[in-house]
């Protein structure tokens, strides 16, 4: 759910190149660096699909009674979730991607505006994944959880290594069909908003982390 490498350009008729892409991964998470020519970047329209809302609004509210903090910085940055057709898999992964929280850095060379960077996050679910388990479903409850803690802390994955719990949410991979594990999860829910295990949990990067990435550099018309 983190990383994919790649690599696209978009040509705009007649006019030259006006957005050159590079999907990267950074520390971990997967994000997208556009590099805009003569042109201010923009933020995308907002767009949550409404029963993907139920599940956040579900999220923060219980983020807050656990005394989870949500920096209202990072939440303002999630603009998108929807749910779609063939969201990529991981590479080296043995199956499709379920969701993707995705980091998107729209950078301008524009004389106007001068060099400016925006930066938004996405949440993209898998529509066969949704088609199989039923919206309303625990297995789509985990996630759009794992992928909220993702895009409302910053964080990234825990290492199954370091950590004995075998049903904590944010391992980077799940068994769908795991009965104990969806039987008990509100158990698990409640166990990933707490101090302890945040914090064994790493920090995704921060927008000087991305803004510093050598892939800017790469990035020309």
């Amino acid at each position: 759910m983190r990383i994919l490498f790649g690599f696209l350009l978009f040509i705009a008729c007649d006019k030259g190149p006006k957005m050159v892409v590079s999907s990267t991964s950074v520390q971990g998470f997967l994000v997208q660096m556009r590099l805009i020519k003569d042109e201010a970047p923009q933020l995308p329209p907002l767009e949550f699909d409404p029963d993907l809302v139920a599940f956040r609004d579900d999220f923060d509210k219980q983020a807050k009674e656990a005394g989870a903090h949500i920096d209202p910085e990072i939440a303002a940055q999630l603009r998108v979730m929807v749910v779609r057709d063939n969201v990529p898999a991981e590479p080296g992964a043995t199956g499709p991607t379920a969701g993707l929280c995705l980091t998107f850095a729209a950078r301008s060379t524009s004389f106007v505006s001068g060099d400016t960077t925006l930066f938004w996050k996405e949440i993209h679910v898998d529509r066969d994944f949704v088609a199989q388990y039923g919206m309303h479903s625990p297995q789509m409850q985990y996630i759009l959880f794992h992928e909220l803690f993702h895009c409302r802390f910053n964080k990234v994955h825990l290492n199954p290594l370091t950590l004995t719990q075998n049903y904590a949410i944010m391992f980077p991979s799940v068994d769908f069909g795991n009965k104990a594990l969806f039987k008990n999860l509100p158990l698990y829910i409640g166990q990933m908003f707490t101090p302890e295990l945040m914090s064994q949990i790493p920090d995704g990067p921060s927008t000087q982390d991305i803004s510093k990435q050598p892939g800017w550099e790469k990035l020309k018309f």
